[in-house]
């Protein structure tokens, strides 16, 4: 009986039998996935022992750092460098007189004894094409972005062929979005537009109606200055990677991490005519059409909005063709002096 007793505990020991939770476990496959089943504890925990987590406010104590056996997830852990902290605040892991800069926590630098301290602010800050900073009392500080213009919608337009059922897997109607794109008045570009709202049009057979094809990063593009110029870069031009189509009356709301001024110009790149002239052709070559509004926002610090912008939006399109097409804003603010 005692060699039975014995056997029991130790089984029970093996199967990491604990109080019941809903973190405990037995066994790796009782698991979330990226966990494994630490059978002393009885618990799920990330690879390595710390606890999973996504955020440092999910770590009862210490930070939480991206796990490098597990991508796309974390761990906690007692001590982090702060340029490994997952949080968007880095510089909560640093003193209350610290920042986090690239080699770790230390002082803030003095921007203002620089020549040039927005521009060193800039770099210190690692802002990107389009942000500004300042340098307020020695400490570097992003300005934030004017939010009443940067947004801008693109609504189809098309009338021919709606009704097609997609005859042969050959007819699509509807526009086909490939990118968004903010150029300044000497026509270099600001920033490239991502998906806010998307209102696709009543269509079962849209296989691309996956509106973060639009995700504010610069696309693969031929520019070369030929007759593709602009064109996705590669043999399969049109896939759901690289168009969303909107179909007869849909539309998509982008905006920009950049205010958008008079005297700058929107680069709508829609695929047809342009894009399948060498690559067989399309009906919707000649039957595509949209239209292009710069839209204010909401309110103060909120985003534009498909049906605000219907009413209250500027035209800024130069016809309702399709292809892609450049639109000079007009109706929004004049860029400050310094830009």
């Amino acid at each position: 009986m005692a060699m039975l007793a014995g056997a029991f505990s130790a089984l029970m020991f093996a199967s990491g039998c604990t109080d019941p939770s809903e973190n405990s476990c037995a066994f790796d496959d009782e698991c979330a996935t990226g966990e494994v089943c630490d059978t002393q504890a009885g618990v799920c925990v990330a690879p390595g022992g710390g606890t999973a987590c996504a955020s440092s406010a999910e770590c009862s104590d210490g930070f939480c750092v991206a796990d490098a056996d597990n991508a796309g997830s974390g761990v906690c852990v007692a001590m982090a460098d702060c340029n490994d902290v997952i949080d968007e605040d880095k510089n909560s892991v640093c003193a209350a007189d610290e920042v986090c800069n690239a080699d770790g926590c230390g002082m803030a630098p003095d921007c203002s004894t620089e020549e040039d301290p927005a521009a060193f602010c800039a770099n210190e800050l690692g802002l990107m094409e389009g942000e500004t900073a300042t340098c307020e009392e020695g400490v570097c500080e992003k300005e934030e972005i004017p939010s009443t213009f940067r947004y801008i919608l693109v609504s189809d337009l098309s009338v021919d062929g709606c009704t097609d059922m997609n005859a042969g897997g050959e007819f699509d109607p509807g526009s086909d979005i490939m990118y968004v794109e903010l150029l300044d008045a000497e026509g270099q570009t600001v920033a490239w537009g991502a998906n806010v709202e998307y209102n696709q049009a009543d269509d079962p057979q849209n296989d691309y109606n996956d509106p973060n094809v639009l995700d504010g990063m610069a696309p693969s593009l031929i520019m070369d200055g030929s007759e593709d110029d602009g064109c996705p870069d590669g043999d399969d031009r049109f896939n759901a990677m690289t168009v969303v189509s909107l179909g007869c009356g849909g539309s998509v709301l982008v905006g920009f991490d950049a205010p958008i001024y008079n005297g700058y110009t929107v680069r709508v790149g829609e695929y047809a005519p342009i894009c399948n002239q060498n690559m067989g052709g399309s009906p919707t070559g000649t039957t595509d059409k949209y239209e292009v509004k710069l839209c204010p926002a909401e309110d103060e610090g909120t985003d534009a909005t498909i049906a605000g912008c219907l009413v209250d939006g500027t035209d800024i399109h130069p016809n309702t063709d399709g292809g892609i097409k450049e639109c000079s804003v007009t109706g929004a603010e004049d860029a400050p002096a310094s830009e």
